[in-house]
Parts: structure tokens; sequence; C-alpha cells
């Protein structure tokens, strides 16, 4: 799951909490994603509110 938004602590929405893999919220970490490996997906959590 990747999110754009510019407020990076914003909650997300339950269905989308409860399936993702791996997040990538953010500018900075959206970054990350050139490095992730998409053959072998690793939990990659983020700490938010959920609603």
């Amino acid at each position: 799951m990747v999110r754009f938004d510019k407020n990076e602590k914003q909650a997300i929405n339950l269905m989308l909490a409860g399936s993702y893999t791996a997040m990538f919220n953010g500018e900075t970490d959206i970054a990350n994603l050139a490095t992730y490996d998409f053959y072998n997906l690793q939990n990659k959590y983020v700490p938010l509110d959920v609603v």
C-alpha cells in the first residue's frame, strides 16, 4: 500500500489496515519502494490510527 498523503499521521480505513502487507507512507518512505522485494513480500507496518 502506498499513500501519497502529505499528512503522514492521518488514520486509515479499517478494511485497508487489516489487509495490507507493506505500507509506504509519505514522501520519504516512498523512496524505499525502489529496494522493496516484491517477490518476497516482507511485512512493513506503519503505526497509525484506524477508523
